[in-house]
């Protein structure tokens, strides 16, 4: 069911008060004529906002009948939907000065309640039992249940018209028979009776979810209990069971986080947590969470490494999220931790990656990076516009020879909002993603130049705003590729812009660099232990060495810092279910990671930049060749350290 908007209790009170009664001049009421009721919590619950003055002389008349005019204002302020405006007259006998008009008339409108036949609606006649569920099955789309069903002993007398909403309402739990087994549809409603529905009306839209994935951290004073967010929960209420002890309500809260510091972080207590909404209706209770010992096998990380019970929580609450979820490190220490053996090596028909990122900051419509280059071939370009004015990019192909080269583009992907590592991720996240249909593919005559795709020049980059993309291209022969930033009336024309001579080569400047470098692929077999963590840094330059070439322009040898634009395939067949964490350890990053196919932005969410969390990759099962594909993603800061951590 879709939930509906709903009012708070103070409209439900307001309906109950006399007519002509306000909320503003109803003090808190104490009721004389309550006491016997067996639903008389409802009416104190509906009370307690201190807006029901019930009738005169301190009494709310529980037996005083509803009439269909007041039911119908009742569903229309709970269920918040707005009358029709101007308000209509489809009743003879509800003029629109009718202080209840504008209700009836959304109620008609919503096809909650109609009239009874002959253009009337009877606005002040009481509503029974049998109108009054009618009316709420048609507001709550409640689920279908068997007539044949119904056990009232009465069941017979109940009306064609009501027979299934009333079987809906009590397979719901809304409404419920007399204690002599009848259900009395013709009974009129009484107040103490509207009072009672309308709780359960309100319990049931209002009462929230519960909430999942809760995971616990566990710090060395104390231990911190996680959940996601419930849609319409005002607070939270934590509870905690001891080992050989009951369930006890420990803690509220209205963050998504709550610490236990009176807990001992040792102690294998279990967890759960309620959603509460404004109302006070509580959730059932989310999953109980465990917060684990550790196995003689982690025992033995913790003096070393610093493995913890934190540890293991950040581990379960990852695994629970999937690739990319944020994790604790729970104190463990990466630089103590044994290396990961790899082997690596360059896949065959690995592509020539040209990278354009010098200058990085553009004060001038101009060519950025010019090479030739042939075969599969990656163009990878970040720069930031900063001419004064809206700019353009543009990559193009210029056949220099005297022989036809063919060309197939089997990748582009460009963008230019979110800053630099949201740039970043989103271009990574591309690249890792299976190519799809060829972009583009034609032949390149001797002597001609085209824009690589010609709708890229028309993407306009506001001055102080970045570029970052790239193409997988494939080239029969040698074809010249310039990178160049054009204006307006360039990007109209980028052929002629280049071939005319109107943009020069800008001077070399700030950026990570720029360059041709073979072999932009890296593959990397590792080989996990089953009995302890290990670690491999990638892209820091030492153990993971930078791509070196040649600066075109220059003719100088050039360094690709950070690798970016270079395709990692990392595999391994671990002998025990092993986790693949994820830690950068260089400051703020923003990527992705590819495991079975399937593209994940990792982390979910930044990462404090201190190296103290990481994020999960995926978790390798025993004895299974798995694969994680990862591209450096430009503007995020490396190294980033990867961690396999064998799973008892």
């Amino acid at each position: 069911m879709t939930k509906m908007r709903i009012v708070a209790v103070l409209a439900i009170l307001a309906l109950l008060l006399p007519l002509g009664a306000t909320a503003a001049a109803a003090a808190t009421p104490t009721f004389s004529d309550i006491g016997g009721l067996w639903d008389a919590g409802d009416v104190t619950l509906l009370a307690a906002d201190g807006i029901l003055t019930g009738e005169p002389g301190g009494i709310f008349a529980p037996n005083a009948p509803v009439s269909r005019a007041q039911f119908a204002t009742m569903l229309q302020r709970t269920f918040g939907v707005r009358p029709p405006s101007p308000i209509p007259q489809d009743y003879k006998d509800v003029p629109t000065t009718f202080w209840g008009a504008a209700a009836i008339a959304a109620a008609r409108q919503s096809g909650w309640m109609q009239g009874v036949g002959g253009g009337l609606f009877l606005p002040d006649a009481p509503v029974t039992r049998a109108q009054a569920v009618v009316a709420l099955d048609n507001a709550l789309h409640l689920t279908a249940a068997a007539t044949d069903r119904l056990a009232f002993t009465d069941a017979a007398g109940i009306p064609a018209w009501a027979q299934q909403a009333v079987a809906a309402a009590v397979a719901a739990g809304l409404v419920t028979g007399y204690p002599n087994g009848t259900f009395q549809p013709q009974t009129v409603l009484s107040r103490a009776d509207a009072a009672h529905l309308f709780v359960l009306v309100l319990k049931r839209l209002d009462t929230p979810a519960p909430p999942q994935g809760t995971y616990l951290t566990a710090y060395e004073n104390h231990t911190d209990v996680v959940w996601q967010t419930v849609y319409n929960a005002t607070y939270y209420a934590i509870d905690r069971l001891a080992p050989g002890g009951a369930w006890q309500q420990v803690g509220t809260t209205r963050d998504r986080v709550w610490g236990d510091y009176h807990a001992n972080p040792s102690t294998a207590y279990l967890y759960r947590v309620r959603a509460v909404s404004a109302q006070g209706f509580s959730s059932a209770p989310g999953s109980a969470v465990a917060q684990p010992a550790l196995t003689s096998l982690q025992a033995g990380w913790a003096g070393p490494y610093g493995f913890s019970v934190s540890s293991v929580l950040g581990l379960q609450g990852a695994t629970a999220g999937g690739p990319g979820t944020p994790l604790g490190l729970g104190g463990l220490d990466l630089k103590a931790l044994p290396a990961l053996p790899a082997t690596v090596s360059t896949p065959s028909g690995a592509p020539t990656l040209l990278f354009s990122d010098n200058p990085e900051t553009v004060s001038q419509p101009s060519i950025l990076y010019q090479a030739t280059a042939s075969g599969p071939v990656r163009l990878y370009y970040d720069h930031t516009n900063n001419t004064g004015a809206t700019a353009h990019f543009a990559v193009l192909l210029t056949n220099n020879g005297s022989a036809p080269i063919t060309y197939e583009v089997d990748r582009w992907l460009e963008t230019t909002s979110g800053g630099p590592k949201a740039q970043g991720e989103t271009v990574a996240a591309g690249l890792l993603a299976p190519p799809g249909l060829i972009i583009a593919e034609g032949t390149l005559p001797p002597g001609a130049t085209i824009p690589l795709d010609p709708a890229e020049a028309s993407i306009p980059i506001p001055d102080g705003a970045g570029v970052q993309g790239a193409y997988d291209v494939k080239l029969g022969g040698p074809a010249q590729v310039t990178f160049a930033m054009m204006n307006d009336t360039q990007a109209q024309h980028p052929v002629l812009a280049l071939t005319s001579g109107a943009l020069s080569q800008a001077p070399s400047g700030d950026g990570a660099g720029r360059g041709t470098y073979k072999g932009a692929a890296r593959d990397i077999a590792v080989t996990p232990s089953a009995s302890q963590p290990e670690a491999l840094t990638l892209a820091d330059g030492k153990s993971d060495p930078y791509l070196t070439g040649t600066d075109a322009t220059t003719g100088n040898t050039t360094t690709d810092y950070g690798n970016y634009g270079v395709t990692y395939r990392i595999t391994g067949t671990p002998s025990v279910t092993t986790a693949v964490v994820a830690v950068p350890i260089g400051g703020q990053y923003y990527g992705a990671v590819g495991v079975g196919g399937q593209v994940y932005v990792a982390p979910t969410y930044v990462l404090p930049s201190d190296g103290s969390t990481g994020f999960l990759l995926a978790v390798w099962p025993a004895g299974q060749k798995s694969e994680i594909d990862w591209v450096p993603p430009a503007a995020s800061y490396l190294p980033l350290v990867l961690v396999t951590i064998p799973i008892p």
